[in-house]
């Protein structure tokens, strides 16, 4: 269930929910997507210090076949999404 949260008030809070995070994904066998798209985002967040970003949420067919592939292999490793 997701509840009402107040916001973060430094980065350094953020840093620690994520540190969070991604100790579970990993220690729950997820560590592909742990060191893959979180990093990314984690990075993208830390070093921005929560400057306004924008958010494109358009993505082309490669990029959802990426995403489809990694969340397939660490399900199950060796999984291939192409046939």
């Amino acid at each position: 269930m997701v509840g009402a949260a107040a916001p973060y008030d430094s980065v350094k809070e953020l840093k620690a929910d994520l540190d969070v995070l991604h100790r579970s994904l990993v220690s729950n066998n997820s560590g592909v997507i742990a060191r893959g798209r979180l990093r990314t985002c984690a990075g993208r967040w830390i070093v921005s210090g929560f400057t306004s970003q924008a958010l494109d949420m358009r993505q082309n067919s490669a990029v959802h076949e990426r995403t489809v592939a990694e969340l397939l292999d660490a399900a199950t490793p060796g999984t291939s999404y192409w046939r």
